[in-house]
């Protein structure tokens, strides 16, 4: 009886173990605090500028399988700016903004606009945070006055976790400000922390598999 309990303890924490690497392959690539002035702040290409609607939060799959993010939510440091609807996916290394507001009419990426109509993204500095439905933490991204020159925050190797600069600084920007939905600089080699992960009902199905032959070879 004891072996039994040690077996199915073992299958609960490998499958809570792939949720968690899965859920984890989700980081947040870029965010817009400060839409600069005039038409080049039209981030969200409506034609209208706005210092509210233009402000983004992009997020990017770093594994090989679509993730489904729906239910899961975005906060800055004082709410939760919004909650992403029913069948919201985030393709294999791919990215997904959600704007502020506005009427955004993007194709390549999906996109969606803030449950609140609200980012509330300062630009002297905040704390954006990404949970999953169960209100587990993803990630999250503290930032200050680097935020707020006119141009959007990036990862300096976009696609990874490492560390943020003015979007203007990255390698191959071409002097763009900010690029919502797609990566000019991304990490070429392959990631062996971020190969594909099994669906946790493969793993589920693999495992009943292997623990009925065990428990009937047993009897």
């Amino acid at each position: 009886m004891r072996g039994k309990c040690i077996v199915l303890l073992f299958v609960s924490a490998l499958i809570l173990s792939a949720v968690k690497s899965v859920h984890s392959s989700v980081i947040i690539n870029e965010i817009l605090a400060d839409p600069p002035a005039g038409s080049s702040g039209d981030a969200n290409g409506d034609g209208v500028r706005s210092s509210k609607d233009d402000e983004f939060v992009e997020l990017f799959n770093m594994s090989y399988e679509a993730i489904d993010v729906s239910n899961w939510f975005l906060t800055d440091a004082s709410a939760i700016r919004h909650v992403f609807g029913s069948n919201s996916l985030v393709d294999p290394l791919s990215a997904f903004v959600v704007f502020a507001g506005g009427a955004p009419a993007f194709e390549g990426f999906y996109w969606q606009t803030s449950s609140t109509d609200n980012l509330g993204l300062n630009n002297d500095g905040d704390t954006v945070s990404l949970f999953d439905a169960a209100g587990n933490l993803i990630d999250r991204v503290v930032y200050g006055l680097e935020a707020g020159n006119d141009q959007s925050i990036v990862r300096s190797v976009e696609g990874t976790e490492s560390g943020w600069i003015k979007h203007s600084d990255l390698q191959n920007s071409q002097g763009k400000i900010y690029s919502p939905g797609y990566l000019v600089n991304k990490k070429k080699t392959v990631d062996l922390d971020n190969l594909p992960v099994p669906e946790p009902a493969t793993i589920l199905a693999l495992l009943i598999g292997l623990g009925w032959m065990y428990f009937f070879k047993r009897e």
